[in-house]
């Protein structure tokens, strides 16, 4: 997009005040493609970060959710161009967590938890319903979640995780829910000196409680080659640090947590093996990762020598 249009947008959403100076596209650290972001210099001094929705929920989450927390960017306004929608939100200055350190993740977990206290349902002193208590209409459903997981199970093609995978669907209506980002990987954390935000919230809803956690430690290695590094030690800590700091606050014992949690993470654990045998994806060291640790999993859910 020409700096001209992205000057257009930007002084468009704030009404010229403040007005644009100059912009960076941001790279997406995955694959390093252009992503439809910008970092803004404005002639306030201040930075901001102009983004393009990708889903018609997206500037609605920021819109509603960003005043209850500091775990998500403040959202200064919108606009359209061109039948699309472009939203302002605060630029935060940080490191993802896809090279994991201790600070950085204490800083991550003081984030989800808080998000997640503040959005929390279904415990004994809350008479609060689920349905009313959505941010938006938009969001992800227990419903339309379950339609897709259960895609997975014909692909798993082993008796033993199919069996796992019964326990987790089973599992997934009966947990307490709360607001979860449903792609929080280490990439979609920013961590500063004193703080963290999560970012990218195209897709999220009020949905059982280990999905964010789950998904941000099981895509983990220690091997510092790997896409998200984090080391076993700092895996164990998170575990604790998430139950010590929300979990156990809503009557959930350690033991319940930890098999509530154990399924979660084979639900994540099986991703490999659900996209290389659906979509014929020709990657064996991530198939045979998964399968392994799926696997390994599954014999200690089932109690299985």
């Amino acid at each position: 997009m020409k700096e001209i249009t992205i000057q257009r947008i930007f002084n468009k959403t704030t009404g010229g005040s403040p007005s644009y100076v100059k912009s960076v596209q941001i790279h997406r650290e995955e694959d390093n493609s252009l992503y439809h972001a910008w970092k803004i210099l404005s002639d306030s001094g201040k930075t901001y970060l102009l983004k393009r929705a990708e889903t018609s929920a997206e500037e609605d989450f920021y819109k509603h959710a960003s005043n209850n927390t500091d775990a998500i960017a403040d959202y200064f306004g919108g606009t359209e161009y061109y039948n699309k929608r472009y939203f302002i939100i605060e630029f935060f200055d940080g490191q993802t967590l896809s090279n994991c350190n201790r600070p950085a993740l204490e800083h991550a977990l003081d984030a989800l938890c808080k998000l997640q206290e503040s959005y929390w349902q279904k415990d004994q002193s809350s008479n609060q319903s689920i349905e009313k208590s959505r941010i938006v209409p938009e969001c992800i459903t227990i419903n339309k979640a379950l339609e897709g997981i259960r895609n997975r199970r014909p692909y798993l093609l082993d008796q033993l995780l199919e069996k796992t995978f019964d326990l987790y669907i089973d599992l997934y209506e009966e947990t307490a829910r709360t607001l979860c980002h449903d792609d929080l990987l280490p990439f979609n954390v920013l961590a500063s000196e004193d703080r963290a935000i999560l970012i990218d919230w195209e897709y999220y809803g009020i949905l059982p409680y280990p999905i964010s956690f789950a998904r941000f430690i099981a895509h983990t290695r220690p091997d510092p080659e790997w896409d998200f590094v984090m080391s076993e030690e700092d895996k164990a800590y998170a575990i604790d640090y998430y139950y010590n700091h929300l979990i156990k606050r809503h009557g959930i014992s350690y033991k319940d947590y930890r098999r509530t949690l154990d399924l979660f993470l084979f639900y994540e654990m099986t991703e490999w093996i659900y996209l290389c045998r659906k979509y014929n994806v020709k990657h064996p060291e991530r198939f045979n990762y998964s399968m392994e640790s799926a696997m390994k999993l599954t014999k200690s859910i089932l109690d299985i020598q």
